[in-house]
């Protein structure tokens, strides 16, 4: 047990008994004839015994106490009024000193008990320094300061099961105890501290200031400057513990739970309209530890806040196997110098509604190595309306860091302003099977100093977003909106659902999405239905690939529509606007495989010559294009090209469009191998230029601008395109065999008379 910490206000009460040193007087009123006794005792015992039940006794002067006071029977002691029935007017507040007594007061017989304008001095004892209540009883003290107390349980106060105890306007403080520095509620007990009381500067092992196995109120009042070894201010061992408009404030834990530590089945801390500020524990939740089986949450339609907490580990809360519920709360201004800011949840139950993480004003964020805003291991994070605001990583997940199968789904959340080295909105840990899915809401301007700028997918994880706005992020290298890195086990797999991706920027590859895999492995993947790519740039630096999407890895499958378990009917995929060096759209390098189905990649911008602007794909990479439209896209110098198959790459393209590009339409480079199938490439610059050293180059039923390609039905015939992309020439209809799949103006390319050339079935 800590030793008691003598104090200037201590001195000054002791100094205040002796200037009292007047002598005691004590008198009082008869409930049932309302006469007074006047002034006739000197011992507050001998009145208290000779009083009637329920009788109001005044004191004046000071009371050395030898020995405990017991009060047995419903009685109200108070001292310093003005009607006290004594010989005069004087105030003169009772200084009841333990000191030399083990304890103040003890409540026993199921009396009804207030005290009022008392000083108290605690004494010391195995239980209640200062006052003792047994089971039935009911105390409650006004105006009235406790100072001092030592004890195992309840360094000022003992509240035994059926009893309650409430305090008002008072101020309690150096009270030091095994448990509960100043008050011990056992279970069954009730402790409630209101009206502007203060409890601060307590000493315990467990529960600085309060120990609660029962129940325990502070409304409109302040526990603070506790100290223990767990829960500096309050420990809950199984108990409840409600904040009304309350403060648990700078409380210091050797170990865990700062300003509170809350633990065992059924422990529950309940916040509503409070605070919980500048706690600071050795191990972890310098704000609050809730422990297996316990509980932290905030009422409906109130607003807490935890603030300006320190500890190793979860600095404003740590959850363990534990259930957190917040509602409209702010967490801000949190450190933690490892992991898990704001929070650290493992294998915890987290529901998240209207709750703020972070603070987009500089010197508010949450701070932590990893998870600013949220470090989630396991377990499950549940959210609506949550705003992750300008927290800051030293490594990873500004926002959210998710690990060990962890899963966070987030409905019309904003992810802004969060920095780190990687994943600086999202996090997901690469080998540890976390998922995290965002419906609705905004991934907007985070910064990454190396990749994922909104989001990073590691190996073995998926992120899911469905209508999500993901806008200006950056990325000091890959992937400013998104980036998806592969491993050698487990696939690294991001799903993106009528989203779009807007102004992002890289400053080497993807400035939409970056997916990247080892060499010879398929490890990261991107499955996009109905996806937007605007305006989003890559190329800080040279040699930059992928303005939109880039590709890069061996085996690599970017799976734009995947016909086993995602639909999509129209235009799946639009890349318009982007820019880079090679393939401002959409980039495929190193290996990569993309199927792309029904995209419409208009007004992108590259400028290296000699390579695709639309689309690149290079250095023994895989493209499957279908169903799509080109046009706009453009290269300030040079003979490049909307679509290109390079390097030793193997490219499969069946009814696109590709028309109205500022340079050629189709290049093919040496060493590929190119399927060309029912496509129109017209109106460009130049039509298809194909490397002499290309491998090969399989075309069927082609309409290409200055000649016919080899092979059988090709032609050159100039198209002349209606308002809704059909070709007009009558030979380019029905001028295919008859091919399965959708077109992108959404009709079969299963016309009995045969397919349609180019991107648009003329519906039959």
């Amino acid at each position: 047990m800590r030793p008691a910490r003598p104090t200037l206000l201590a001195a000054l009460l002791l100094a205040g008994t002796e200037a009292h040193a007047a002598p005691f007087t004590i008198g009082w009123v008869d409930p049932a004839t309302s006469t007074s006794t006047g002034c006739i005792y000197n011992d507050l015992q001998t009145a208290v015994f000779a009083a009637p039940a329920g009788a109001t006794i005044y004191v004046k002067g000071m009371n050395p106490l030898t020995g405990t006071i017991f009060l047995t029977k419903d009685v109200t002691i108070l001292s310093g009024d003005l009607s006290a029935p004594c010989d005069d007017n004087t105030v003169s507040p009772l200084f009841v000193d333990a000191t030399a007594a083990p304890r103040a007061f003890t409540v026993t017989g199921g009396a009804t008990v207030l005290l009022g304008d008392l000083h108290i001095l605690g004494g010391a004892t195995a239980e209640g320094g200062a006052l003792w209540l047994a089971s039935g009883t009911t105390l409650h003290l006004s105006r009235t300061d406790i100072t001092g107390g030592d004890a195992i349980r309840g360094g000022q106060v003992f509240v035994s099961s059926g009893a309650t105890f409430s305090v008002g306007g008072s101020l309690l403080t150096e009270g030091t105890a095994d448990d509960g520095g100043s008050i011990y509620v056992d279970g069954g007990g009730t402790a409630i501290l209101e009206f502007d009381t203060i409890a601060m500067e307590h000493t315990a092992d467990r529960g600085g200031v309060l120990f609660v196995q029962g129940e325990a109120l502070v409304r409109d009042a302040v526990v603070a400057f506790g100290e223990a070894t767990d829960g500096g201010n309050a420990y809950l061992d199984g108990g409840r513990l409600e904040l009304d408009d309350g403060s648990l404030l700078f409380g210091e834990a050797e170990v865990e739970g700062g300003n509170a530590f809350v633990t065992g089945s059924g422990a529950e801390l309940v916040m509503q309209s409070s605070a919980i500020w500048g706690g600071t524990a050795g191990t972890g939740g310098g704000g609050v530890h809730v422990g297996p089986g316990a509980r932290l949450a905030s009422t409906t339609g109130s607003s807490s806040a935890i603030v300006g907490n320190l500890a190793p580990v979860g600095a404003g809360i740590s959850a363990l196997a534990a259930v957190i519920t917040l509602e409209a709360d702010e967490l801000r201004d949190n450190l933690a110098t490892g992991d898990g800011g704001a929070l650290h949840a493992t294998s915890s139950l987290i529901t998240l509604t209207g709750t703020t993480l972070g603070n987009v004003n500089p010197g508010f964020a949450n701070e932590a190595t990893r998870g600013a805003g949220m470090f989630v291991s396991g377990g499950t994070v549940v959210g609506s309306d949550v705003q992750l605001l300008g927290n800051v990583a030293a490594t990873a997940g500004g926002g959210v860091f998710a690990t060990a199968g962890a899963s966070v789904t987030l409905d019309d959340a904003t992810v802004d302003g969060n920095q780190a080295p990687t994943g600086a909105g999202l996090h997901l840990d690469a080998l540890s099977a976390a998922s995290a899915a965002l419906t609705g809401g905004a991934v907007t301007d985070n910064a990454a100093s190396t990749d994922g700028g909104g989001a990073f997918v590691g190996a073995t994880c998926t992120l899911t977003l469905d209508d999500v706005e993901v806008a200006d992020n950056t990325a000091a290298s890959d992937g400013a909106g998104a980036m998806v890195e592969g491993g050698t086990t487990g696939v690294a797999r991001l799903v993106v659902r009528d989203t779009a991706f807007e102004r992002n920027l890289a400053g080497a590859h993807g400035g939409g999405v970056h997916v990247r895999s080892g060499a010879g492995t398929d490890k990261a993947r991107l499955d996009v239905v109905r996806g937007d790519f605007l305006d989003n740039e890559a190329g800080i630096t040279t040699n930059s690939r992928g303005g939109g999407i880039g590709v890069q890895g061996g085996s690599l499958v970017v799976d734009l529509l995947d016909g086993s378990t995602l639909e999509c009917t129209g235009t799946c995929l639009t890349l318009d606007g982007n820019a880079a060096d090679r393939g401002a759209g959409l980039a495929v390098f190193a290996g990569g495989a993309a199927k792309v189905r029904r995209a419409e990649v208009h007004d992108n911008t590259s400028t290296v010559v000699n390579t695709g602007i639309g689309i690149d794909a290079a250095f023994g990479s895989t493209l499957l294009l279908e169903d799509s439209l080109f046009t706009g896209n453009a290269c300030p110098t040079g003979a490049a090209a909307a679509v290109a198959v390079l390097a030793s790459s193997v490219g499969d393209l069946r009814h696109n469009t590709i028309r109205d590009n500022s340079r050629r339409g189709l290049l093919l480079g040496a060493n590929s191998i190119t399927t060309l199938h029912a496509n129109i490439v017209f109106d460009n610059n130049a039509g298809v230029t194909i490397d002499p050293a290309a491998s090969a180059v399989m075309a069927t039923c082609n309409d290409t601008q200055g000649s016919a390609l080899t092979g059988t039905g090709n032609v050159s015939i100039a198209p002349a395109f209606d308002a809704g992309g059909f070709p007009t020439a009558s030979a380019l209809i029905d001028a295919c065999s008859t091919d399965p799949g959708m077109s992108l103006s959404g009709a079969s390319h299963a016309d009995p008379d045969g397919s349609d050339m180019g991107a648009f079935e003329v519906p039959w």
